[in-house]
Formats: structure tokens, C-alpha cells, sequence
């Protein structure tokens, strides 16, 4: 009946909001012809008017706002406050007192005073929608203060005054416009956007007040929106419509206002009576209570069980000593004071417990008993308590009074059953094999590692015994293993065991008997590891030191180490046969001063120290040694430290070979060397020794030979004169070879010290002095960055004048030469890896597109008067490449080519960039 009847109010309020505002619009029709000219003095009454109704409305406002404090009902009394006094003052500047005052005529005066009231209240009403949204939106409980909205009115009303009557304004109707007065939309848009917000608010379906509020703005708006715009003049039909249309909403308001304070007058009578009927039932109740209280006193405070009492806000009214104990507080803190903030304000993760959500409270609320098994209440130290608890109603008559809570402290079980849950869940996914078996050792649990490792499930193995999945080759282990047990010891050792699938496999097991509180045994726990894999290791570990040994056995070196504590570890059998034993492991705990060479042991242990505390490494260090009848040998030995997996020094690794038979050899290399070098140089003297003393008669043939043919060459016959040519060309050829044989045993005899040249320039001279040369062949020389390097500087020159002269001399017909030379830095043998060159050298490259050869002949170009084509071909005597390779060698460098016939060459000559001090003169 109440929703009918709720439902039914709804719709009159609608029909209501329609009717107004159809009623108004036909009004409107009915007389937006109608001639009407009104004048200043009706206007000024009907201003007088609405400002009586404004600052009525607002007075009564505020008073229900002092009775209520709501923002709304404060902004409203403040809207209506200020609009009366803009009312006010759009009366009296009408009037014929300030017509002297006014700077403005009253055509716009009137429309512009008229228009700024409006846009004050419709301003503010939309203000105090707003004000009321924020605050649900955001759920702030804000109140606004009085003093700020008042100086917002006196600000705003100052304002207006100034402007109206100290600023020249502006026409007010434009009769050239549909609209007369357009600007009158202003205050028309914001009294729209106020009956939106109040209408959406909702709040009129029950509030009487917001009922004529909405009927208020409604006409608000419309006169706005509907009347005052269309007036063509002051004092006409539509003028004096708007005009009398606000104070209808004006009136709206105060019937709003008016009807608020009656409601709130009936409902304040309802209370008291509510409040009387309230205190005879609570006394009633006290009586009731306290008729019982003497015999639940003695219940309650002899209960192991906490027991507490609520009233129906949840606060508490009686509490046991067992409740006071379990959550740490005493009667007084508890009595009185709301329990769920006390002791169940969250959840056991400690997140916020909604009290919503609290069964405690949801049981008062719908009538019913509840109980928990598994709940969190909190101690007063902050900890939480773990409780199983029921709560029921507390009923007096039909009415719900309150509730009482019955709770256990389960704390320690909680922590108990965790404690064997994570033990369980440990167990559960141990990698370790666990087996537990009654006294008679039949299975009675297995965990899934056991499943994993032998392949039985639970069901196929609980009930029998462990022995069936043996593969009888412990017989011995196990007699032992049950006698231990049964002498109530633990028992460790390794079982050989069979898989499901038949495969053996290895466990190590620890198995200890289990004990009751009585100390009797009740069951046995087998706790086991694969260890296949270990003993796989093993194996293969045994095989490979064994293999390890065999090598170092057979190694022609002495190997030997020892710890940080210079005793040994090991050694191999030559170290241990020189040391008087049969095998390495004899030596293992001994020291240098055990050892036949006790007398120099100091030494020894010096090179140890050097190596354990510094972590030096000695490599190949060579020196002689004495044998007992005083006979010299020579040693070579290396010693460096041991490192485990961590990179610490655990001891010394060092080994040496008796290297005297390789000292005899070297030194008669030495003294082989030297007699070859002496008889080098011998040679090296003989050459230029003969090369220059053959110069002499050989300049007299060819004299002679000029003269004859000079003097005689008309009186002797043709074969003569053959001859005689035959003889000079020869001594000709003569002269350049003792030449070239000449420089070739200079190349040693006259050389110079290394001193740092300037390869690029070195080259670049060569190229200025073959010139002409180079231009008759037409040929292009590309010459690149060359490195410096350390040389004699003369050699150097003759060294790429000889390989550039020969690519000009052996190019192709009708191809002009080209030659490129370049260079890089690298070792002896071409590699780079950037820093890790060990000695750098200048691998030089003179390309040409020559004729080529057959790189067979390779070892044929650089030999002494050796020569691939005939002399009618190429002029020469073989000797050029000779010199260049002498050279190179003198520098410690190579020199080689790389051909292919037709196709021209590529020499390479190598030289170190930094020569060492002892080359400087050889």
C-alpha cells in the first residue's frame, strides 16, 4: 500500500512540473498581442513586492539552514538575500528620487538592473546544485561557511551597484533581433541548468521543499526564456508578465520553505514521543536484565569460552573474564565502546573488514543465529587470534535488542595445523625418497618422490614390506639394518634397489625408529636419495683419474704437487722414481726435507712461498744442478699455483725435465754458428775484396779493347771486328756484375745503424728519382700511407728501388703499369688480434699488372744471378732481387711474391717495426 501510494505522489509531481510549465506557455499566447503599456510607477510597486518575497525567502532559508545545516539551503537564503537587495535597487533607480543620479536612461537603466538580479540568482542557484553534487560524487562531508557566501553577495551586489550607476550602458533591446532582448539568455541558460541539476537530483519525489524548488526555477526559466526576451519595450505586456511571473516564483520558494518547517515541526513532536516510548522500553528491558543478571552472572564469569554481549549499534554491554583474557582488554576499556572497530576491524590478511560485510552485524540485522569455525578476531597488542564463534540475536518480545557472541580460542590448533600442513607440504614435495612402515616394516605411507624413483605407486606398495623391491644383494645391510632398528639406533648405509621397470639403482638411506610420548617405538621412517647418478660419477671419476695417472706416468717430465703447507700431494712416477719410491701416492704427506735433495729443500720451499702468497706463475726457468759426484746438468722447471672453483690458492703444480743434453746441443750450435759466422765474413771479404780488385784489368781490356777498335777497326777483317765487339760487350757485362756482386757483399759490409725512418717519404724519393723512367713507361704509381718503422735507411731505399724498377721492366706490351703500394701492421705471420700482436711488423705490398711468372720458380727469383727470361729479353743480370731479399733478412724481415703469368705480381716484404738494440750493426 505504501509503494502505491509513494508511486501515485511521483506522478502528481510530474503532472504537476507539466502543467506549470504548459500553463505558463499558454499564457504567454494568450497574450503576447494584447496592447498593454504599463508604467514606472506599477513597475516600482511590483519591485517593491519581489523584493519583500526575495528577502523573505532568504530570511527563511537561512533559518532553516541554522536548523539544519545543509550548503543548499545556506546558498539559497544567500541567493535570495542579495537577489532582494538587486530587486531593491532595480525599484528605487525607477523611481522619480534618483532620476537627478542616474548617468543612463532608462531605457537601458531599467533592462540592465532588471537583468543583473537575474543572472545573481539563477548564478547562485546553479551554485548550490553543484556545491551538493561534489559533495555525493566525492562523498566529502563539507559544510561551506557563512562568511565566504555572504562576501561573495556583498561583492557581487557592490559590483552591480557600480556598474549601473557609474558606467555608461548599453542599449538593452534590439528591436531588429526576433529576440528584443537576447542577453536576457544568460540568466535563462543558468536557471536551465539549475532545474536540470535539481530535477536529476531527485530529491523532490520526497522533499516538499525541493518540490517548489524545481516549480520555482521552472518559472524562473520560462520567464526568461519565453517572456522577458520578447518585449519590443519597456512597460509592455511581456515587460510586465515577466515581472509578475517572478514573484510567482518567489511565493514558490517560501511555500517550499514554509512547508519544510512544517515537516520539520510534525516530525520533531513524532520524536519525542518516539523518545518517551523508547526510554519506557529500555527501562522495562533493565528491569528484565537485571532480573536474570544474578543468575547469567554466574555462567558468564565461570565460562572457559569468551562471552560478550552487544547492543543493536554494536557496542558492548557485558563481557566474561575468558573474552577479557583472550583479547587482552579489560571490562572497563571494553563496556560501552564499539566492538567491531576493538577487535574485528579487519581480515586475517589485514586488509580493511568492512562492518557491511560483518557477520556479527548481519546476524542483528536479519534475525538469524550464525557461527564461524574459522574467523580472526585481534588482540589488543595488535595480533590476531584465531576463533571459532557463533553469535545469535538477543531478543526482547519481537524486537532485536542486540546480540551475543560466543567464541573459543583455537589459536594454538590454527598454528598447529599450519605448522603440520607445511610439514606435510615439505614431505609432499620433497625430492627426497620418504618411507614410513609400521614395526613389522609394512609400508604404510610413501611420498611421490618414492613413486618417481622406483616407479611403484601408493596403492601398489602400502601394506607390503620394503624387502620386495630388493634386489637381494644387501642381504648382510639388512640383517645389520634391522638389528640396529630393533636396538631402537638410527641406521645409514646404501641399498642396491630394483625400479618397477626392472632397472637397478643406487640409494643412500638414513632409516630411524618413530616414538610415542611413552618413548615406545610405533613406527619406522626411511629417509633415502638416489645417489645412480653419484655412483655413475664416481665411476667415472675413479676411471678418469686412473686415466689421468696413466698420462702423467708416461709423461718424460717430472710432475709433482703440493699443498699450501709444502707437503705432497702427489707426484708421477719418474718424479717419485728420482725420489727413491715406487709410485706417487708414497710421497703424499711428505716434504723437500724428507726428500734426497734435503740440502737445497730451503730453496725449494723459497719458490713454493713465492708462488702460494703471491700467485706468481714460473715458466720453463732453466739452471744448472750438481749430482752427487759433482757432475753439472741442467734443469728446466715450471711451477704455478692451484686454484679451486673459487679462484683461491690451495697449492703449488710444478714440473722440469733434465735439459742438459739439449744445453751440450745448443752450445754446439753456438760455436757452429760462430764458426759460420766467421767464415761468412770471410767470404762476405773475399767478395769485395775480388769484386773490387777485378775492376782494375777489367778497365784495361775494355781500354785496349776502345783503342784497338779505335785505331785499327778500318784495317781489320769483319770476323776481327766481331770479336773485338764481342769482347767489350762481355767486359761490359763483366763490370756490371763485379758491380752488382759488389754491392750484394756490401749489403753486410758497408750497412749502417737502424735509426727511425720515415717509410712514405723513403718510398716517395725512390719514385722522384725513377721519374723519368716512370714517364717513358706511362705508368701510374699509387703509393698509400706507409708506417714508420726502425732501418737503415740507404738499404731501404735500393730495397724498393730495385722491386719498383723491376715492375717497370717486366710490364706488358702496350698496358701502361700500374703499381700500388701499401702496407699494414700485423705479426711475422700476417695475423692481427688487435692488442694481442706479439712483436708487430710492416707487411709491405708493391702490386703491379706486369707479365707475371710461375710461382714455382719462386725460390729462383731471389737467388744470385738467377734469371727467368733470356738476356735478349730483359736486361739484367739477376741480382736485383738477390740484394732486396739480403736486405730484408739483414732486418730481420722476409721477403716473398705472389704471381700468376699474365696477370702481373704482388712482393711482400716484411720488416719488424722496432728493430732490437743488439741488430744495429751486422
Amino acid at each position: 500500500m505504501t509503494n502505491y501510494s509513494e508511486n501515485k505522489t511521483l506522478k502528481n509531481n510530474r503532472l504537476f512540473f507539466i502543467v506549470t510549465f504548459l500553463i505558463l506557455i499558454a499564457i504567454y499566447y494568450l497574450v503576447k498581442d494584447v496592447r498593454w503599456q504599463g508604467n514606472k510607477e506599477f513597475h516600482t510597486t511590483l519591485e517593491i513586492i519581489a523584493t519583500i518575497l526575495a528577502f523573505g525567502a532568504g530570511l527563511l532559508a537561512l533559518v532553516r539552514f541554522y536548523t539544519k545545516k545543509s550548503n543548499a539551503y545556506l546558498l539559497i537564503g544567500a541567493a535570495f538575500i542579495g537577489t532582494a537587495f538587486l530587486d531593491g535597487f532595480h525599484a528605487l533607480i525607477t523611481s522619480n528620487y534618483f532620476e537627478q543620479m542616474r548617468s543612463t536612461s532608462l531605457d537601458r537603466l531599467i533592462p540592465w538592473s532588471w537583468n543583473v538580479s537575474r543572472v545573481f540568482l539563477s548564478i547562485t542557484m546553479y551554485g548550490s546544485y553543484l556545491v551538493w553534487k561534489v559533495e555525493n560524487r566525492y562523498n566529502i562531508n563539507w559544510r561551506a561557511k557563512q562568511y565566504s557566501v555572504l562576501v561573495y553577495c556583498f561583492l557581487f551586489i557592490v559590483f552591480s551597484f557600480l556598474l549601473i550607476l557609474f558606467f555608461p550602458l548599453p542599449r538593452a533591446y534590439y528591436k531588429e533581433f526576433v529576440f528584443g532582448r537576447p542577453e536576457e539568455y544568460v540568466s535563462a541558460f543558468f536557471f536551465l541548468l539549475a532545474l536540470h541539476g535539481y530535477y536529476k537530483k531527485g530529491e523532490w519525489k520526497t522533499s516538499s521543499f525541493e518540490f517548489w524548488i524545481v516549480l520555482s526555477l521552472i518559472i524562473g526559466f520560462l520567464g526568461q526564456a519565453l517572456f522577458m526576451p520578447f518585449s519590443s519595450a519597456m512597460f509592455d505586456i511581456q515587460f510586465d508578465a515577466a515581472h509578475i511571473i517572478k514573484k510567482v516564483s518567489y511565493l514558490f520558494v517560501h511555500i517550499g520553505l514554509l512547508t519544510s518547517f512544517y515537516y520539520l515541526f510534525r516530525n520533531s513532536e513524532k520524536q519525542k514521543i518516539q523518545i518517551l516510548t523508547e526510554i519506557k522500553e529500555r527501562e522495562l528491558a533493565e528491569k528484565n536484565m537485571a532480573k536474570y543478571r544474578k543468575r547469567n552472572e554466574l555462567i558468564l564469569y565461570s565460562a572457559i569460552e569468551g562471552i560478550i554481549g552487544l547492543d543493536i549499534e554494536g557496542r558492548h554491554t557485558f563481557v566474561n573474564p575468558a573474552a577479557q583474557q583472550i583479547l587482552g582488554y579489560s571490562e572497563d576499556e571494553m563496556i560501552g565502546n564499539d566492538s567491531h572497530s576493538m577487535w574485528h576491524h579487519s581480515k586475517e590478511n589485514k586488509t580493511n573488514f568492512p562492518v557491511s560485510e560483518c557477520p556479527i552485524h548481519i546476524s542483528m540485522k536479519e534475525k538469524i543465529a550464525f557461527s564461524e569455525d574459522n574467523a580472526v578476531f585481534w588482540h589488543k597488542n595488535g595480533l590476531p587470534v584465531f576463533v571459532q564463534y557463533s553469535v545469535s540475536p538477543l531478543k526482547q518480545g519481537e524486537k532485536i535488542i542486540g546480540s551475543m557472541i560466543v567464541f573459543q580460542d583455537v589459536t594454538k590448533i590454527r598454528r598447529s595445523e599450519a605448522q603440520l600442513h607445511r610439514l606435510s607440504q615439505v614431505v609432499e614435495q620433497s625430492p627426497t625418497i620418504i618411507v614410513i612402515t609400521d614395526t613389522m616394516g609394512k609400508i604404510e605411507y610413501v611420498n611421490p618422490a618414492f613413486t618417481k624413483a622406483t616407479g611403484y605407486t601408493a596403492d601398489e606398495v602400502l601394506g607390503e614390506n620394503p624387502r620386495i623391491l630388493n634386489s637381494g644383494k644387501n642381504k648382510t645391510d639388512i640383517k645389520n639394518l634391522w638389528e640396529t632398528l630393533n636396538a631402537n639406533k638410527t641406521w645409514e648405509g646404501e641399498f642396491y634397489n630394483k625400479r618397477k621397470s626392472g632397472e637397478m639403482y643406487w640409494e643412500a638411506a638414513i632409516v630411524s625408529p618413530l616414538k610415542n610420548v611413552d618413548g615406545a617405538t610405533t613406527h619406522f621412517v626411511a629417509i633415502k636419495t638416489d645417489i645412480s647418478r653419484q655412483k655413475e660419477l664416481q665411476d667415472k671419476l675413479w676411471h678418469s683419474e686412473n686415466l689421468i695417472r696413466m698420462i702423467l706416468d708416461q709423461i718424460p717430465q717430472r710432475i709433482f704437487w703440493k699443498d699450501k703447507e709444502y707437503k705432497y700431494l702427489g707426484a708421477n712416477k719418474l718424479f717419485a722414481s728420482d725420489a727413491g719410491f715406487s709410485s706417487g701416492g708414497e710421497l703424499i704427506g711428505r716434504d723437500d726435507f724428507e726428500m734426497p735433495w734435503k740440502e737445497i729443500a730451503h730453496k725449494h720451499r723459497e719458490d713454493d712461498k713465492t708462488i702460494l702468497e703471491g700467485g706468481e706463475i714460473k715458466i720453463n726457468f732453466e739452471e744448472p744442478v750438481f749430482s752427487e759426484d759433482g757432475i753439472q746438468q741442467w734443469i728446466r722447471t715450471s711451477k704455478q699455483p692451484l686454484l679451486d672453483q673459487d679462484g683461491n690458492i690451495f697449492g703449488v703444480l710444478g714440473n722440469f725435465e733434465d735439459i742438459t743434453e739439449r744445453k751440450k746441443a745448443e752450445q754446439s750450435l753456438r760455436e757452429y754458428a760462430h764458426d759460420l759466422e766467421k767464415s761468412n765474413k770471410e767470404l762476405e771479404e773475399f767478395a769485395y775484396i775480388a769484386s773490387h780488385d777485378l775492376q782494375e784489368p777489367l778497365r784495361k781490356v775494355t781500354t785496349f779493347g776502345d783503342r784497338l777498335k779505335e785505331k785499327y777497326s778500318d784495317e781489320l777483317p769483319q770476323n776481327a771486328r766481331d770479336y773485338l765487339n764481342r769482347m767489350n760487350d762481355a767486359a761490359s757485362r763483366m763490370r756490371v756484375l763485379i758491380n752488382d756482386l759488389l754491392n750484394f757483399s756490401r749489403v753486410t759490409s758497408k750497412a749502417k745503424e737502424f735509426e727511425q725512418l720515415d717509410l712514405s717519404q723513403t718510398v716517395k724519393d725512390v719514385i722522384t728519382n725513377l721519374e723519368v723512367k716512370i714517364e717513358k713507361e706511362n705508368a701510374i704509381i699509387n703509393v698509400e700511407k706507409l708506417h714508420d718503422i726502425e732501418a737503415d735507411q740507404s738499404q731501404v731505399y735500393r730495397l724498393f728501388q730495385n722491386i719498383i724498377s723491376n715492375s717497370l721492366k717486366y710490364r706488358k706490351p702496350d698496358i701502361n703499369p700500374e703499381i700500388k703500394v701499401h702496407c699494414k701492421i700485423a705479426d711475422r705471420n700476417g695475423q692481427n688480434n688487435g692488442d694481442q700482436v706479439f712483436e708487430p711488423y710492416c707487411h709491405i705490398y708493391v702490386e703491379d699488372n706486369g707479365i707475371g711468372f710461375d710461382e714455382k720458380y719462386i725460390d729462383k727469383v731471389f737467388a744470385p744471378f738467377q734469371r727467368l727470361h733470356g738476356r735478349h729479353e730483359y736486361e739484367g743480370t739477376g741480382m736485383g732481387l738477390a740484394i732486396c731479399s739480403k736486405i730484408v733478412t739483414r732486418h730481420r724481415g722476409f721477403l716473398t711474391a705472389k704471381s700468376t703469368p699474365g696477370k702481373g705480381s704482388v712482393f711482400i716484404v716484411c720488416l719488424p717495426v722496432k728493430q732490437r738494440k743488439k741488430d744495429g750493426r751486422k
